[in-house]
């Protein structure tokens, strides 16, 4: 069983819609970064840098969004998330995935073709399912 600790609103919503692309069973556990859930003993010891997403697989932790991207693509390869059997292209969805998370994304700068992309994405039923689960969770980002 697939386990992931998300906190609506965070960068695991991107993993959290990627496990609804593929179809895969899992469960999620919500965290509120407002509650300081992150640093919860508990959690702590799942993930000692205390971040999420988190996705727990056989009992061991991946972490970061590209690693847990990876990780469910290659997994549930039929979902055609990644090319299969090319480690060119492999390795430049890992390359456009780390460029992602630590340019664009914390730029969040006004750049049209990546919002128009952003929003035909938002508009796939399994963005609009992950959307919904995180808005019933509700999204309790620090203050």
């Amino acid at each position: 069983m697939l386990t992931l600790y998300l906190s609506p609103g965070a960068s695991s919503m991107a993993p959290h819609i990627a496990l609804h692309e593929t179809g895969a069973r899992f469960e999620i556990r919500s965290l509120s970064f407002a509650k300081k859930e992150h640093r919860d003993p508990e959690f702590l010891a799942i993930n000692p840098e205390g971040k999420v997403p988190t996705l727990v697989v056989d009992g061991h932790a991946l972490t970061e969004v590209a690693g847990c991207l990876f990780y469910i693509a290659k997994r549930f390869a039929d979902a055609g998330l990644l090319p299969a059997n090319d480690i060119e292209v492999e390795a430049h969805a890992v390359s456009w995935m780390s460029f992602i998370a630590a340019t664009l994304h914390p730029a969040r700068s006004d750049f049209p073709n990546l919002w128009a992309h952003h929003d035909r994405m938002m508009q796939r039923s399994a963005a609009q399912e992950t959307i919904a689960i995180e808005q019933v969770i509700g999204y309790e980002l620090p203050a």
